[in-house]
């Protein structure tokens, strides 16, 4: 028999429909019985039955309200943390210039708020208020902030890396801690390079770096990865860094440099030279070998005296020269000083000159004392002259070029830098000059005195071989 197309379609079709039914009468079978009970909503029907339902008979599931903080309280709590604090420093900028950040002043510098206290009450006390004479950041401080007290540096700074978790760490929790691994902050490439390539450390891959705890401990660095060997060599990734050990116990080095002119004999252990300077041992090396006949390396010697403070994070700028007015923490890069009246390094800051003055609203902050930043607020507009406080670090190479800038070879224009009587400075001045500027020349030239620098840019107009930048 011949089946057409027509006879096949007519029994598919009720096949279909058959299977339709059946499907139909399972469904309804099988459901608890509220679909019968209950049509369903248009929304049920476009979108099912939420699927996060508890069970009609589940008990009751208690909700606990979301605990608050510092970051999403009200502007009345934050008021109550600032009220004693705009009593006397009304005006004062927010130090977040965006309208969704909303915080009291004790949230992030600490102190007491409560209106009507004295300075002495409301303010936290430093444990050397010696060296502290006002709010301006003192000047050539060094490594002062390591032997103040937490709370203190939380108060005058609270994006210092010691106490940043505190402060800054309440929104930019992982930002704080991998500036703590950062190489503005623990500048292992200075040391490395100048240890490694003097002798003094046989490690090609740095291995000294330094940061702080909040009492000032020297803290060792280690990766918050594992680290394997490959990606120290692939990547330059570091497993740890650690503290200078104490200069005693660094290998003598320099080797080549005994061929210097300059260099003294040997002397005898135990009986040393009574005419050689203090702290200062002679270029030598012993004819029997390392480490004989010689004191201390150098190279840890320098490092351990000085530690170049300015280029890192831990410590604030020396806040006497233009150039060289600066925070520490994250604030040494948000909260821009005034530091170059150049446009191109300044941008729109320059207007605000180069002395570290303050253009706060602040009425407590004096506007006539260097140290301040210019106004109380971050900012992401950081200018090149902000960057320059830090990178200038070795005059010839780091950022200075990018600038267009070099070291002044201390000859060009000489008849504008140099007095027109020879100088003989006593040994009290070379002292005084050597603190600010180690060379030997500053003591003798105009440039050895924060005076002179400050308006050194005013004689470009003179000059014919060299122009000078606004900062130094």
């Amino acid at each position: 028999m011949r089946l057409d197309s027509g006879y096949i379609f007519r029994w598919a079709l009720l096949a279909t429909a058959s299977w339709g039914v059946a499907l139909t009468a399972l469904a309804v079978l099988a459901g608890p019985g509220s679909a019968i009970d209950a049509p369903r909503t248009p929304a049920e029907i476009v979108s099912g039955p939420p699927t996060s339902a508890l069970p009609p008979d589940h008990p009751p599931v208690g909700s606990s309200p979301k605990a608050t903080n510092e970051i999403d309280q009200s502007r009345a709590e934050a008021h109550r943390k600032s009220a004693g604090c705009i009593e006397c420093h009304e005006g004062i900028e927010d130090m977040h210039a965006s309208t969704n950040v909303v915080l009291g002043c004790i949230d992030c510098h600490g102190g007491d708020p409560t209106p009507g206290l004295t300075m002495r009450k409301a303010h936290v006390a430093p444990l050397h208020p010696e060296l502290w004479q006002s709010s301006a950041n003192p000047s050539e401080s060094s490594v002062l902030l390591n032997h103040e007290s937490p709370e203190f540096i939380q108060f005058v700074n609270p994006g210092d890396l010691r106490v940043a978790e505190k402060a800054c760490g309440l929104c930019h929790g992982d930002l704080v801690k991998t500036n703590q691994h950062s190489m503005m902050n623990h500048g292992a490439m200075l040391w490395g390079a100048a240890l490694y390539n003097n002798g003094a450390s046989p490690d090609k891959n740095y291995r000294y770096g330094q940061a702080y705890a909040a009492d000032g401990a020297p803290l060792r660095l280690e990766s918050p990865i594992p680290v394997t060997e490959a990606m120290t060599r692939d990547l330059g990734i570091l497993p740890f860094l650690d503290p200078l050990p104490r200069f005693a116990l660094g290998q003598p080095s320099n080797l080549l440099r005994i061929f210097e002119k300059g260099g003294t004999r040997q002397v005898e252990l135990g009986n040393p030279n009574p005419f050689e300077a203090p702290g200062r041992p002679a270029r030598r090396l012993s004819e029997r070998g390392l480490g004989t006949l010689n004191r201390v390396d150098p190279v840890y010697l320098n490092l351990q005296k000085t530690r170049l403070n300015d280029p890192h994070l831990s410590f604030m700028g020396t806040n006497n020269n233009p150039g060289d007015f600066r925070s520490s923490g994250c604030t040494a890069c948000h909260v821009p000083y005034a530091n170059d009246r150049s446009p191109t390094n300044s941008g729109w800051w320059s207007k605000y000159g180069h002395q570290g003055l303050s253009f706060s609203a602040d009425p407590m902050i004096s506007k006539k004392e260097k140290g301040h930043p210019i106004k109380h607020q971050f900012t992401r507009s950081i200018p090149s002259s902000q960057c320059m406080s830090c990178h200038m670090h070795q005059g010839n190479l780091f950022v200075n070029p990018y600038l267009g800038y070099t070291w002044w070879d201390q000859e060009s224009d000489a008849e504008h830098m140099y007095p027109k009587k020879q100088k003989n400075p006593t040994e009290q001045e070379i002292a005084d000059t050597f603190r600010r500027n180690p060379e030997a020349a500053a003591a003798r030239g105009l440039w050895g005195t924060p005076e002179f620098l400050e308006k050194v840019a005013e004689l470009n107009p003179k000059l014919k071989e060299t122009q000078f930048a606004d900062y130094h």
